[in-house]
């Protein structure tokens, strides 16, 4: 059993769901979750997708490519972030329209628009940082060289910090000739060094040897468990 079918086997669990749900912040996300997704979860039901939540259509398997339309209708329309994250993971996961998919998700990282009460408790992601990591997980998933360009330019952007750090793992799908020299730019970035170094030790790009060499010292016990991983890798070239 792969890890992906484990979670998916534990989070259908009845018993483990009846479990988490009976806490009560569980119990008051669930309810407003139910309550957001009345809609869309009937405009499922008349395509024939019988579920409780959007995440069953990914975490069941179920082939649900007739539903795109109805999940990108309703993608800008609801006002629950969790609801939200889940139609971006939809439709991160399914294969047609990719092109209006890719489009959608960067339109949503340059311009986080959120029709519902923006603000946040203190001391939690904003409301802008929780869609552009969601729409970042859906544009590393859909990655391509058709949107090489724009995935470079968002990486380069230091002013969207770590919420950039799907974006640089989904860089090397683009197979543009210019991803290590951004990765290795990026390595003077602190919020996204890590992912950085992670990519240029999958890829084994040995001239990065000694930059990343030389980021061993450095106090983030995180990136230097990530260094010494990318040059076992890098020393296997």
């Amino acid at each position: 059993m792969t890890h992906g079918q484990l979670v998916a086997k534990v989070l259908n669990d009845p018993a483990i769901r009846a479990a988490v749900e009976s806490r009560p912040a569980a119990a008051e996300a669930k309810r407003r979750y139910d309550e957001s997704a009345v809609g869309i979860l009937a405009d499922l039901t008349v395509l024939g997708f019988h579920v409780e939540s959007v995440q069953d259509l990914y975490q069941r398997r179920m082939d649900y490519r007739s539903a795109v339309p109805v999940l990108l209708d309703w993608l800008p329309r609801v006002d629950y972030m969790p609801l939200f994250e889940s139609i971006v993971s939809a439709l991160a996961f399914v294969g047609p329209a990719k092109k209006q998919r890719q489009q959608i998700f960067l339109q949503y990282f340059r311009n986080p628009t959120w029709p519902g009460d923006p603000q946040t408790p203190p001391g939690q992601r904003t409301i802008s940082e929780r869609i552009r990591f969601a729409v970042a997980e859906g544009l590393h998933r859909t990655a391509g060289p058709a949107i090489a360009d724009d995935l470079i330019d968002l990486a380069l952007n230091r002013s969207y910090g770590e919420t950039r750090a799907a974006i640089i793992l989904g860089l090397p799908k683009t197979r543009d000739d210019r991803v290590p020299t951004i990765l290795i730019t990026v390595l003077n970035d602190p919020t996204v060094r890590t992912y950085a170094v992670k990519v240029l030790g999958q890829m084994r790009y040995e001239p990065a040897r000694q930059v990343i060499t030389a980021m061993a010292d450095l106090p983030d016990r995180n990136l230097r468990a990530h260094i010494r991983t990318a040059l076992k890798r890098i020393d296997r070239t």
